[in-house]
């Protein structure tokens, strides 16, 4: 926790989230910081690097902050002493009447792009094995 927040981060408690994480979040991206977040809510360890449950946080956030998302994966599972690439993907905007106030229908709609676009990320810049 030291560490994160040395670094500029925030911890969350998934168990028991807060407003102040909620605050923490929105004021770094109105403050045009970044704001890194692990759409499926935690960092996913399978070995396959398949995409689990994604959660709206990333959407949610961007649209009240007025923001872009910003798709990104990990082509291959973090090991100690192993070549992991980052790939960044296109920024796109919360697509929305209200980006602000998004209805239970936009949210869906934008997390569903944001999976698309990861899986396309992922599938396009796959490890492969030699």
């Amino acid at each position: 926790s030291a560490v994160l927040k040395s670094y500029g981060g925030f911890p969350v408690d998934r168990e028991k989230p807060d407003a102040s994480a909620f605050k923490f979040a929105l004021k770094s991206l109105k403050d045009k910081k970044i704001l890194g977040i692990f759409p499926e809510g935690h960092r996913n360890k399978s070995e396959d690097n398949g995409l689990q449950e994604v959660k709206s946080g990333a959407i949610i956030f961007a649209g009240k902050a007025g923001v872009p998302v910003v798709p990104a994966v990990l082509v291959r599972p973090i090991k100690f002493l192993r070549c992991t690439r980052l790939v960044i993907g296109e920024p796109f905007l919360v697509d929305a009447e209200n980006p602000a106030r998004l209805s239970k229908e936009e949210i869906e709609k934008n997390v569903e792009k944001l999976v698309r676009v990861t899986n396309e990320l992922q599938e396009k810049f796959a490890y492969k094995k030699k």
